[in-house]
């Protein structure tokens, strides 16, 4: 691939984990580069070529934001950065200079072979790629970078991410409608497999283009996610696999070319425990801590924002 891509992948607090299997797979996509904006020391960690650390704190970004825009986003926690992502072009001018597309990516993921899946043609032809808010990528260009500021009183944009505290999915639905209302020549194609919280197994969330299978499993191989499936020959191969909201073991070594993803940890392809340790506390805790969660964050103010929300998505 001929172009420059940068992802951004602010982190604050303590890294996930697995972050060093998640940095593993960042680095044999090597024509992608990730800036880690972060104040956690990293001298324990082994930082791959691609990746490039910017020292700044969650306080420095609030900062930056508000020199842009006159009624700056409650950025109090790290989650409500999500409300931030279509600013970076912006926030991280400086930082992005030569790169053609930048985009935003989640940490609780591993990448598989991006080159399979964006390529240079298809960079050619679009302005931005993707609307869910764990991979999407923008054009490098004045226009563009400001468009979420141009907007800002679209209908769940930036005026309205700035109106709560709580996440706006301003990422997601804001821009996808800006994306719209601007013009801009967008490529779907959701190639990935988003792991939904809700259940214990893995399970692919509806957004996904591919179908859930009959005992499906889930693997890193070489650089790829692959999927099999029980009466499947052929394997599926996915551009990314994201783990949302999913405690996750390690028992394996970055070294190694292969692993399985099973429920709750990473294990060594070919030698996965037919039924992982605790298996019925770990899903009591994934489906049952996943609705105590929905239960605690309930409140009239997250009604008002998901009812505006879902009000613009069901026209998208």
């Amino acid at each position: 691939m001929n172009k420059k891509v940068a992802l951004v992948l602010p982190y604050f607090g303590s890294f996930p984990n697995y972050f060093q299997l998640f940095l593993r797979s960042v680095e044999l996509n090597s024509e992608f580069d990730v800036l880690l904006v972060t104040d956690i020391e990293t001298a324990s960690i082994h930082l791959p070529d691609n990746v490039h650390v910017v020292r700044l704190s969650l306080g420095d970004i609030r900062d930056r934001i508000a020199s842009l825009i006159p009624a700056p986003l409650k950025l109090d926690t790290a989650y409500k950065l999500v409300d931030c992502k279509p600013l970076y072009g912006v926030l991280f001018e400086r930082e992005l200079r030569g790169y053609d597309f930048w985009g935003h990516c989640d940490a609780d993921m591993l990448f598989g072979d991006i080159s399979h899946f964006i390529t240079d043609e298809i960079l050619d032809s679009h302005d931005k790629l993707f609307t869910h808010g764990h991979f999407v990528l923008y054009r490098n260009v004045p226009r563009i970078n400001q468009l979420a500021i141009e907007y800002h009183d679209a209908p769940c944009g930036l005026d309205f991410a700035a109106s709560s505290s709580l996440c706006c999915y301003f990422d997601e639905v804001g821009m996808a409608n800006i994306a719209k209302l601007a013009g801009l020549r967008v490529y779907e194609n959701p190639a990935f497999a988003d792991i939904t919280p809700k259940v214990d197994a893995l399970t692919l969330a509806p957004v996904c283009n591919e179908k859930n299978l009959p005992r499906q499993r889930f693997f890193w191989r070489n650089g790829c996610v692959v999927r099999t499936a029980d009466g499947f020959s052929d394997a599926t191969e996915f551009m990314y696999i994201h783990l949302q909201k999913r405690h996750m073991e390690v028992h394996v070594d970055v070294s190694e070319s292969a692993w399985e993803v099973c429920r709750h940890g990473f294990y060594p392809e070919g030698a996965a425990p037919e039924k992982e340790p605790h298996a019925f506390r770990n899903r009591l805790v994934q489906e049952g801590g996943f609705q105590l969660s929905r239960l605690r964050r309930f409140s009239l103010e997250r009604v008002r924002l998901s009812s505006a929300i879902k009000s613009l998505r069901a026209s998208l």
